[in-house]
């Protein structure tokens, strides 16, 4: 972004009421902090790949809309607000 003109220095800059805020895919440390973060990743290794598509079929590669901006999005204001902006439970006899 700062690239662009648009890393945090230069847009609080011109806003400082703005919230900057920015992810990774994998953090900054830890083994996979080198790698690349994708939607359909993070879907395989959370296991929720295998329920999308059809029964007995393959995996049908979702839009990316799932985890990189659900979670993604999540993720980034409950580390700014210090606290979770939702609250999930699976609905009697969900597998």
């Amino acid at each position: 972004m700062e690239q662009l003109g648009l890393g945090p220095d230069a847009v609080l800059a011109r806003n400082s009421a703005l919230i900057y805020g920015r992810t990774t895919g994998f953090g900054q440390n830890g083994p996979l902090s080198d790698r690349a973060g994708h939607d359909i990743t993070y879907l395989a290794y959370l296991g929720v790949l295998h329920a999308i598509g059809e029964e007995g079929g393959r995996p049908v590669p979702p839009l990316n809309l799932v985890a990189d901006y659900g979670g993604g999005a999540v993720m980034l204001v409950a580390g700014r607000t210090g606290r979770p902006c939702l609250s999930v439970r699976a609905p009697a006899g969900a597998r």
